[in-house]
């Protein structure tokens, strides 16, 4: 693994443990160059037209919500997702094992993998397929980072993003359905793991656009608006 690899791997892992934290659905994000390329919860079942946009073929995800979860992730933007790290905060099944073979995909990280799953994930890329277990979300106290020979330190980002932070909305419209907030919520924990500035655009349990790293906030929404088309 490269070192790109390795803070995709971490980054992942805290957005999506939180996100499950938070919302209480197995979620899942497709990373790339260290920020999310998409991300997706697995409660609610596919629609057709989203069995068709995925392309799951005779695939059968009633009973993977793993699966369900990478499937929205992972088509979000498969372009950029192409050579991606993928994280999943569940138990990685058979089912979600073979969506996930059959794409360009550098490694995962999960909460964890049934044998078959295992196996199935061990011979991708010829064995050389990167696999990771991550454990329950926790932050240090201190973050450090080294450049030019000299260490940055300060205190980790240890708020999380929670339904308290749609208790109070100013605005005469306050009453927010579920579903919107559930969006809104996955939204802005996706913000939370983007190298600023950074814009996300969330639909049916999916960040569906999401404009990163960019000099202004104009250029982010652009993008992000750009790349949400694909689902209007």
């Amino acid at each position: 693994p490269g070192y790109i690899n390795f803070l995709d791997a971490f980054h992942s892992w805290l957005l999506v443990s939180e996100a499950t934290q938070s919302l209480g659905e197995i979620c899942s994000t497709s990373f790339k160059h260290t920020a999310p390329a998409g991300v997706g919860l697995g409660e609610d079942l596919l629609s057709d037209i989203e069995k068709k946009m995925f392309m799951v073929g005779n695939i059968d995800t009633t009973n993977s919500e793993a699966g369900r979860a990478f499937l929205r992730a992972r088509n979000c933007d498969p372009l950029s997702s192409f050579g991606d790290w993928v994280a999943i905060s569940g138990i990685v099944d058979l089912t979600c094992a073979q969506l996930l073979k059959r794409e360009v995909s550098d490694g995962i990280i999960a909460l964890g993998y049934s044998n078959d799953a295992l196996e199935v994930l061990k011979s991708k890329k010829g064995g050389k397929f990167m696999i990771l277990k991550g454990k329950s979300l926790s932050y240090q106290d201190i973050e450090f980072r080294e450049i030019f020979g000299m260490a940055l330190s300060q205190s980790s980002n240890r708020e999380l993003v929670t339904h308290k932070y749609l208790d109070s909305v100013v605005t005469e419209q306050n009453t927010i359905p579920e579903k919107i907030r559930k969006d809104l919520l996955l939204a802005t924990i996706t913000l939370k793991y983007t190298p600023s500035n950074s814009i996300s655009l969330a639909l049916r349990g999916m960040v569906i656009g999401i404009g990163a790293g960019q000099q202004n906030r104009v250029d982010c929404v652009k993008l992000a608006g750009r790349k949400s088309r694909f689902f209007r």
